[in-house]
């Protein structure tokens, strides 16, 4: 794996990138189509995969990079000093956990999207994330098989090392393995070698009470972990959400205040000057990959200048609110028709969904991933305009910036063949607010309030960016339907939103 930088977007990110093997490889295939499937999940309680493609036969997948430690580290550490982890840091990093695991398991999906539970497996970011990773328990080559350098066997459920059926309820046993190491500050089987002797071990699992090791605590935890440990996947928690209630009202009747902050805290605790000097190094990173980005474009970037300062003069400004989008021609945006194309070596165009002054939207499709994607491009009569192509890329990097499930979600940015720039979001399946303002005359109290609290989530978001959308109206935020739930909102349009930095600056 290599920690990598991505600038498409005009801002400073760090991803992994995780090569996966030579295409056409059986093993490597089925990793890839494992990342295919988890590539439309978003979840907080996730480690996101954001790409998958191909260079030199070379098949890669790309995922965010989670700055902090994983939890097999910190209670290491926490080892170390003699210490162990709060019992209300571990009831919360249970509860965040079971969040992610709820939507691996919805669907009827488990086994095409299963992730390991182990604390190897699972990420504390220095900010207070809690997000299972991508690793996995068997190799996609053998059926029914492990991984030959699997290392997680004591938090395998009895059903696993028994090689039967499988379904959510191995996921219970796992994090009822993992609740007793953060729980009880140790490991509950330690030097297991072999499938067998982790079978009898997982079979006595449920013997052993954990307030027997740790007497802080309770006949409650400790109902709540040997449950989980049961050896018939039956007689555990009914799912994850269960198990998740449980964990809560625990939290609740110990520490309700404990959140993401205090994990962060606690981290501060344990790791000290680790702590800064990790963010110090990704800074630093950050910075001598932007330097090298800008050397390779400073030739563009100067070319730009020079036609801005032909056409506008140089101090002169312009409102981009009272841009004219109407001179472009009828003729010009039929000619300007992308359908059947490619661009961007992997979006294939399918057809037209959307027309406006500056652009067009077409409905697309990653050739290498398979994924439904919307492609806006702006007219090609625009392209040689320099405010225009500003303000386009204006759009594309305030939606990316902002990062919030409520925001269009934009992945890509880029030049066609011709000279076209074009952005890359999300394809969203649904009808703006106008349109059921329109067909409803008077929406429920209750409807619109859910509507107007996702609004303002979006906003605040934005807001704490730094950015201000200043074009918010119905026909601007749509409605979709999300994990089967009704009018999820998602933001659109931020082509006159502005910077309050860049303006404090004095750039815009």
């Amino acid at each position: 794996m290599f920690l990598a930088h991505s600038d498409e977007l005009g801002f400073n990110e760090l991803c992994v990138i995780k090569r996966l093997g030579s295409g056409g490889d059986a093993a490597t295939e089925g990793e890839a189509a494992r990342a295919r499937r988890a590539l439309p999940l978003s979840h907080e309680s996730l480690v996101s995969v954001m790409d998958i493609g191909v260079e030199s036969d070379q098949v890669f997948t790309t995922m965010e990079f989670i700055e902090g430690r994983d939890l097999r580290d910190v209670l290491v550490a926490c080892a170390s000093k003699e210490a162990a982890l709060p019992i209300e840091a571990g009831l919360y990093i249970g509860i965040q956990l079971c969040k992610g695991l709820r939507l691996l398991h919805e669907g009827g999906r488990f086994e095409a999207l299963r992730r390991v539970v182990d604390p190897a497996n699972v990420l504390l970011s220095f900010d207070g994330d809690v997000k299972l990773g991508m690793a996995r328990t068997r190799d996609p080559d053998r059926v029914g098989g492990l991984q030959r350098d699997y290392t997680g066997l004591p938090y395998l459920s009895p059903e696993e090392l028994a090689e039967e059926p499988l379904d959510g309820q191995c996921d219970i046993f796992s994090l009822g393995m993992l609740l007793w190491d953060v729980l009880v500050g140790q490991p509950l089987h330690t030097g297991i070698v072999g499938r067998a002797p982790a079978l009898e071990a997982a079979l006595q699992a449920a013997t052993l009470r954990p307030s027997a090791y740790n007497p802080d605590l309770d006949d409650e935890l400790d109902t709540l972990v040997m449950r989980a440990l049961a050896p018939k996947p039956a007689d555990r928690q009914a799912n994850v959400e269960e198990l998740r209630a449980d964990l809560a009202s625990a939290l609740v009747s110990r520490e309700p205040s404990f959140d993401g902050a205090s994990v962060a805290d606690l981290l501060s605790q344990i790791y000290g000057d680790e702590v800064v000097h990790a963010r110090h190094e990704s800074r630093r990173l950050l910075a001598r990959a932007e330097q090298v980005s800008k050397a390779g474009k400073a030739a563009t970037i100067e070319v730009e200048r020079q036609q801005a300062a032909l056409t506008l003069g140089a101090d002169t400004e312009m409102d981009l609110t009272s841009i004219d989008t109407e001179a472009i021609s009828d003729d010009e945006i039929a000619s300007d028709n992308l359908a059947g194309q490619t661009i961007g070596h992997r979006y294939r165009i399918q057809r037209r969904i959307g027309e406006g002054g500056m652009g067009a939207v077409y409905l697309a499709k990653h050739i290498d991933i398979g994924r439904q994607v919307a492609v806006k491009v702006l007219h090609a009569a625009y392209s040689n305009d320099t405010e225009l192509v500003k303000r386009f890329r204006q759009e594309a990097r305030a939606a990316a910036e902002i990062g919030h499930p409520n925001i269009i979600e934009v992945t890509d940015f880029g030049t066609t063949v011709d000279g076209r720039v074009y952005f890359v979001m999300e394809y969203l399946a649904g009808e703006d607010l106008a349109q059921v303002m329109a067909e409803t005359r008077r929406l429920p109290i209750d409807r619109s309030l859910q509507i107007t609290l996702q609004i303002c989530e979006a906003l605040h978001a934005a807001h704490e960016a730094g950015i201000v959308h200043r074009d918010l109206k119905p026909e601007n935020v749509f409605l979709i339907e999300k994990d089967g739930r009704p009018d999820f909102v998602k933001i659109l349009d931020f082509g006159v939103a502005i910077n309050l930095e860049t303006v404090r600056r004095g750039d815009a």
